[in-house]
């Protein structure tokens, strides 16, 4: 079941990105400054959530998402 209109973006990112930035973490572990502090691993290109879910369905042949539900205040 979708949720409201469906136009939620997400940032989906490439497992090389994540092991990427992983490694690079890694590498500065012994810096102190690091430590103790959010990073964001992103693609930096936002997607709208339910049409790529819809792909994803369609290509593992699954039937498509067809009902939505509204949020309520």
């Amino acid at each position: 079941v979708r949720i409201w209109d469906g136009l939620n973006r997400v940032d989906v990112t490439h497992i090389s990105d994540t092991v990427a930035a992983h490694l690079a973490a890694l590498r500065r572990c012994d810096d102190g400054s690091i430590w103790g502090r959010p990073y964001f691993i992103t693609s930096g290109r936002p997607i709208l959530l339910w049409d790529w879910l819809g792909e994803l369905l369609a290509w593992k042949g699954l039937p498509a998402v067809r009902r939505s539900v509204g949020l309520r205040p």
